[in-house]
């Protein structure tokens, strides 16, 4: 297992976090993102090349719903999670990851995230 990589910007526009986001997916290898944002975390995921367009979780995403977004995952041959939003959504995407048996790279957008 590695160790988290962290990026931190001071007062980073949208379009410079997207790009930020967008060359840490290529630097780690990843060529076939299956991608999770939450509603403000959408944006962020504007310059990733997704295999499908972001799926947003609904407000009653449970660990089912959790379960199957990982079979969509593995089924569309998705190397890795890309989750981009709130608690809610990163929580899914990495059980969703765990599932598909594929990497996750969380993008929180709260500071309130740990």
């Amino acid at each position: 297992m590695e160790a988290p990589h962290v990026y931190v910007s001071e007062d980073p526009s949208e379009e410079d976090a997207a790009e930020a986001l967008a060359r840490l997916i290529e630097d780690l290898g990843i060529e076939r993102p299956f991608v999770l944002a939450s509603k403000h975390g959408t944006s962020l995921t504007a310059r990733l090349q997704p295999l499908d367009r972001p799926t947003t979780a609904p407000t009653a995403a449970d660990q089912a719903w959790a379960a199957e977004l990982g079979s969509t995952a593995q089924k569309q041959g998705a190397d890795a999670v890309i989750a981009v939003g709130g608690g809610r959504c990163l929580d899914i995407g990495k059980l969703a990851a765990a599932r598909a048996g594929v990497t996750i790279v969380a993008a929180p957008t709260q500071l309130s995230h740990d």
